[in-house]
């Protein structure tokens, strides 16, 4: 994968990849972390409805980013812009130790009701199969089956 665009900030990195695929590895599990994250996924949902965007979110190396503000910041974002028209499509990979939050996460979600696939990997023995599924994402019917 050839990066298009790298960009560190205090609390993250985000990579740009070509064929719209996004990479976010958070330095912190903090709102300001968030805040920063939120700033990329709005940008990205006023992008043409047939445009198709991944996102990998890494987040192995800190503790859980507060999911109640999460939860509030995306409800937020959704009441203001809508479902999208293609959806998104979400890896997050988080440490071993960060499952049952997760589920809690998906949870939210699902309440959400957005309309993206998204998918939960946990260690870096699964950092692949993660990076895996997001580029099966071109093909929206092996993503189904996936």
């Amino acid at each position: 994968m050839n990066a298009l665009r790298i960009v560190e900030h205090p609390t993250m990195r985000y990579v740009e990849y070509e064929g719209n695929l996004h990479e976010f590895v958070f330095y912190e599990g903090s709102r300001a972390a968030l805040d920063q994250w939120f700033v990329y996924i709005e940008k990205f949902h006023l992008l043409p409805p047939n445009v198709r965007t991944r996102v990998f979110v890494d987040t192995t190396g800190v503790p859980q980013p507060p999911l109640a503000y999460a939860y509030q910041r995306a409800q937020v974002m959704h009441k203001k812009h809508g479902k999208r028209a293609t959806p998104m499509y979400y890896a997050f990979l988080g440490a071993d130790n960060q499952s049952v939050m997760n589920r809690i996460l998906q949870t939210f979600i699902q309440l959400l009701r957005t309309g993206d696939e998204v998918r939960y990997f946990y260690g870096e023995a699964e950092r692949e199969k993660a990076w895996a599924w997001l580029h099966s994402a071109l093909n929206p019917d092996k993503v189904a089956e996936g």
